[in-house]
């Protein structure tokens, strides 16, 4: 049977509209979204590994060193042999829970008083380590007098006067006794009779504003008892 054209092309413009709209559904289906339904987050990449670099101790503590010699002030280091021992105010049957306290260091100028007699004042903000470290058969403590914008602050242009002793207790038998008392160590390490420890190393100095650090290091050490005339 012969088709009519007019209904050939009615078919195939049917038969085109079921085509396209076959292809239109899926694209519709994946934009519609539940409006009760929450969006998944994107997962986040994972970050690239990077091998971490060692850190050298040794350039870590230059650094660091190089950091604190730009500050004025003054600074040091008290060292003492290991023989020696710790410092104790037992007869050495503890150490110090402080040891490097067991140290004072000073810095001091000399002012006249208003009655035209001199005297001493302190001069510095003062700090000192508490536990010693350990280097080359030495216990050694760090300290340092350093500037803070007020009344204490080092002076420049006069003479300082850096100095150190055993003993920084308002009880005098307990400074003396750690000049002559046996410390904390091997066999309670004690001065030879006629001895007793000193700090030696004291000196005098001038700060400028061009020249506004100075360094001074103390060393404990066995020195004969001065006796009194």
């Amino acid at each position: 049977m012969k088709i009519p054209i007019h209904k050939a092309k009615l078919i195939l413009l049917i038969a085109g509209s079921f085509l396209l709209l076959g292809c239109l559904t899926p694209n519709i289906q994946g934009q519609y979204r539940d409006p009760n339904s929450r969006p998944s987050p994107t997962p986040t990449p994972a970050p690239t590994s990077r091998p971490l670099r060692p850190v050298n101790p040794r350039q870590m503590s230059g650094m660091l060193s190089q950091g604190g010699n730009q500050l004025p002030g003054i600074y040091g280091q008290i060292r003492w042999k290991k023989e020696l021992g710790l410092p104790s105010t037992d007869s050495g049957l503890t150490a110090d829970t402080t040891n490097c306290g067991a140290i004072r260091v000073r810095a001091t100028v000399q002012e006249r008083s208003a009655s035209g007699t001199f005297q001493v004042s302190d001069v510095g903000h003062y700090r000192i380590q508490d536990a010693p470290t350990e280097a080359n058969g030495y216990y050694v403590c760090s300290y340092s007098f350093t500037d803070r914008n007020d009344l204490l602050d080092l002076p420049r242009n006069r003479a300082i006067t850096v100095s150190a002793r055993l003993g920084a207790f308002a009880d005098e038998s307990f400074n003396a006794a750690l000049a002559a008392d046996p410390w904390f160590g091997n066999g309670q390490p004690q001065p030879p009779p006629g001895f007793q420890r000193v700090l030696i190393g004291s000196r005098e100095l001038t700060l400028t504003d061009t020249q506004a650090r100075a360094n001074v290091d103390f060393e404990v050490t066995y020195r004969p008892v001065r006796m009194r005339p």
